[in-house]
């Protein structure tokens, strides 16, 4: 349901480009078992396709959250990493772009889980507001 709700308000609603189809029909998702505090990754195929791998479990994470509201934000996450390799898969050159918007997506589609105020993207910045914007040291 959720990767539902992630596409629904990324394409249908705020008007994104679909991620690339990659000839199998749906997006795909795969659940694996990671170490603690791995949430999960967008993996490309090439030429834009790209697939998600999450955690199983989300046991042992040492924040506030449910493992079903990390397994939400993970996913809405991730499938906006799917949309913007779409767009343009270049992870070194977009790599803080990519991952503040999709730090800022989590919020937007479980807005009460709030990990963004965790995340060490979003802390590089609020606590060092005159970096480049693209500086991802």
């Amino acid at each position: 349901m959720i990767a539902d709700s992630a596409h629904h308000v990324l394409i249908d609603i705020m008007g994104y480009e679909e991620e690339p189809f990659d000839g199998e029909g749906g997006y795909d998702i795969y659940i694996s078992s990671y170490p603690p505090n791995v949430y999960g990754y967008t993996l490309s195929e090439g030429n834009g396709i790209s697939y998600l791998q999450i955690d199983n479990d989300y046991i042992g994470f040492n924040l506030n959250l449910t493992p079903i509201q990390i397994m939400q934000i993970t996913v809405g996450h991730e499938y906006f990493h799917g949309i913007h390799f779409g767009y343009k898969f270049n992870s070194g050159q977009n790599a803080y772009f990519y991952e503040m918007t999709s730090t800022w997506f989590e919020d937007v589609l479980v807005p009460d889980a709030n990990n963004y105020l965790n995340d060490e993207w979003v802390d590089g910045l609020l606590n060092y507001p005159t970096t480049d914007f693209d500086n991802t040291g």
